[in-house]
């Protein structure tokens, strides 16, 4: 489910990824594989701004952000990261800037984004104020 996902979330079908997330979630939670099911659920979550639906992706990434797993590790980089987004969404500039900063000092030595997307972690510290 999850890569089919991701397939369809990079053709902008974003309702259909939402939904194959939904059901990895639930396949994860049934298998008691939280971690994974805290991943499927940060995807679902990455989904729903595409959708109109950035309170509700807020309210999921911050629950996800209280997850040990998520600590001072690169899920807690993309979590936050998730979390400014939403909040520039939503017009909520001065509440993401500590969150953007924070998704940098975690991700800026990522090796994926530093080859991949440098671009991106580029944003993430001019939008933190580094």
């Amino acid at each position: 489910y999850n890569n089919l996902g991701w397939t369809y979330a990079d053709l902008k079908r974003y309702d259909d990824a939402l939904k194959l997330f939904e059901k990895d979630f639930r396949y994860r939670t049934d298998k008691n594989a939280k971690s994974q099911a805290n991943v499927a659920r940060w995807s679902m979550a990455k989904m729903m701004p595409m959708l109109g639906r950035v309170d509700e992706a807020l309210h999921i990434q911050q629950e996800l952000l209280q997850e040990p797993d998520r600590k001072d590790n690169d899920s807690e980089g993309y979590t936050r990261e998730e979390i400014a987004e939403c909040l520039l969404l939503l017009g909520r500039n001065n509440e993401a800037k500590p969150f953007f900063a924070r998704a940098w000092q975690l991700l800026r030595n990522d090796p994926w984004l530093k080859q991949d997307e440098p671009q991106r972690l580029e944003r993430l510290k001019q939008l933190g104020g580094s």
